[in-house]
């Protein structure tokens, strides 16, 4: 910052360097990453234990969600959150219709202390199978 100085002189021959610049947080400040489609399938294919989250309204959900996704539409998120997501280490998979409803939630989640949280945007942009039917919450 402007105006800071060292706290003592630097030895004879050497320079002391003041940076204001911080190395980047391992998991981004919002809470939660942003990450492609693609690579949300990718996760899902592999095994890896991850809870699918779809945010939209239950009629949108049943219109067409992905397999094995659960429905906690994104104005009940702060509220069902604990009891239905109970592991705040868990990988959480976000989706909504666009991907508006997805950060907002993906936001809320990280502000709620979830730790492992990754949106993906919208099933608009979803280029894989949907299902009819699922498990609503």
């Amino acid at each position: 910052a402007a105006g800071t100085r060292a706290e003592r002189p630097a030895p004879r021959g050497e320079s002391v360097v003041v940076s204001c610049h911080h190395p980047p947080p391992e998991r981004p400040i919002m809470g939660y990453r942003t990450i492609s489609p693609q690579q949300a399938k990718k996760i899902m294919d592999s095994g890896t234990p991850c809870t699918i989250l779809d945010v939209r309204s239950q009629i949108e959900y049943r219109s067409g969600h992905i397999k094995n996704a659960v429905n906690i539409p994104v104005g009940h998120v702060d509220s069902k959150a604990a009891s239905q997501l109970p592991d705040k280490s868990a990988k959480i998979l976000v989706y909504c219709q666009r991907g508006a409803r997805a950060a907002m939630a993906s936001r809320i989640l990280g502000d709620m202390g979830y730790t492992d949280v990754e949106f993906f945007g919208g099933i608009n942009d979803w280029p894989y199978e949907v299902e009819k039917s699922g498990l609503f919450r």
